[in-house]
């Protein structure tokens, strides 16, 4: 018995196909050196720095591609869900 491939039965049957990846993308905004220096005389203790935080947000990252390579890319906020309806609406 011979199995027939999706590809013999439908032209182009793969460049048909979409995919997507996601991700989450954390962001945060460090300053700069020029920006977090402080004026302070020369017998002073150097002031305090304090880390910044990990993440000031993150948002997911959705990409989707077919046989040609990137077709969207589309960014969604923290706790969004991701379905048809969404799409529909945006």
């Amino acid at each position: 018995m011979k199995t027939v491939q999706m590809s013999e039965t439908i032209p182009n049957f793969l460049t048909s196909i979409v995919t997507c990846g996601k991700s989450w993308i954390h962001h945060y905004d460090p300053l700069s050196k020029q920006h977090s220096s402080v004026w302070k005389p020369s017998n002073s203790l150097p002031p305090k720095k304090f880390r910044s935080s990990r993440s000031a947000g993150k948002v997911m990252l959705l990409l989707f591609f077919d046989a040609h390579g990137m077709i969207l890319q589309h960014w969604d906020p923290c706790g969004q869900t991701v379905n048809s309806d969404y799409y529909v609406k945006s």
